[in-house]
């Protein structure tokens, strides 16, 4: 069975093993340097839509489990009007 300490450090090596990857097999394999700039473009590209994905899920995520709570958090969007 695979701690969470052990996952973790995988998780942390694989990412840096990834990239290294990344900047020695794909960016760095051609002599073609119009090919060289469209590659690292689209793997930037592809990396800035994953993260803000990533910190929008999280946001919601971190947004309901906080609602959970009992912390009511003011919603920025429309308000039912009180009617006295």
């Amino acid at each position: 069975m695979v701690t969470i300490l052990e996952f973790v450090t995988d998780l942390i090596l694989g990412t840096f093993e990834l990239v290294g990857m990344f900047v020695f097999d794909v960016l760095l394999s051609g002599s073609d340097v119009l090919a060289t700039v469209f590659r690292a473009v689209s793997i930037l590209t592809g990396s800035a839509l994953i993260v803000l994905s990533v910190i929008v899920v999280g946001y919601l995520a971190v947004g309901a489990l906080i609602r959970e709570f009992g912390v009511n958090v003011s919603s920025p969007g429309r308000t039912r009007v009180r009617r006295d």
